[in-house]
């Protein structure tokens, strides 16, 4: 005799059970800015070598369950580093405003990109957990530092330049009474330029 059900608890996610027992699985900490669900894709070189599988929130963090394809396998190790794939990249130089926009495929639908420096290292446990990159930028050493200014309209994200390259950009902005206090960093590659006699100003 069957017996029926006509209640059921639904669950946040897919269950665990449901994934391939000897699948290839790497486990993500995402930022909760970032626009990732179930199905995006995981990109190598452009091409699709997995996807997201599952997604769920744990202590205000957001965690992403990615599958390797297995013919794929090969290409993600632990020195693999994932990054939220860019649809439009914005730069400023001594040439002026640059914009470059990504594969059309990207710009739509989004994505993850790995990137893999050494391809003979170990597989990824199913403990360890990966950090996800908002961009490319965020895998450069920085050196940060305090800037105040007195007198000038500064927003976050600005660029900061030297001879017309940009070597490092304004985080964190507070107003502190009547001085705009802000944090910002370089690139390692270019901490020699911090100083007593680096002088910073606005250019409009």
């Amino acid at each position: 005799n069957i017996k029926h059900q006509w209640y059921f608890d639904g669950l946040d996610s897919q269950p665990d059970e449901e994934f391939e027992e000897n699948g290839y699985y790497v486990t993500l900490l995402a930022n909760d800015k970032d626009n990732i669900d179930v199905g995006t894709p995981i990109f190598y070189n452009k091409y699709q070598i997995g996807e997201v599988v599952s997604k769920e929130f744990k202590g205000e963090e957001v965690y992403a369950s990615i599958y390797i394809y297995d013919k794929y396998n090969y290409l993600v190790n632990k020195s693999s580093k994932f990054i939220m794939n860019e649809a439009l990249k914005v730069s400023y130089g001594a040439s002026g405003l640059n914009i470059e926009v990504g594969s059309l495929y990207s710009a739509i639908i989004g994505g993850i990109t790995v990137v893999t420096t050494l391809k003979e290292d170990e597989k990824i446990s199913k403990e360890d957990v990966q950090p996800l990159y908002s961009s490319k930028d965020d895998l450069k050493k920085k050196i940060y530092f305090s800037l105040d200014f007195n007198d000038a309209k500064i927003e976050e994200k600005t660029p900061i330049l030297f001879k017309g390259i940009e070597i490092g950009k304004v985080t964190d902005i507070k107003l502190n009474e009547d001085v705009l206090s802000t944090k910002a960093y370089v690139y390692e590659e270019y901490k020699h330029l911090l100083t007593k006699n680096s002088r910073f100003f606005v250019e409009e």
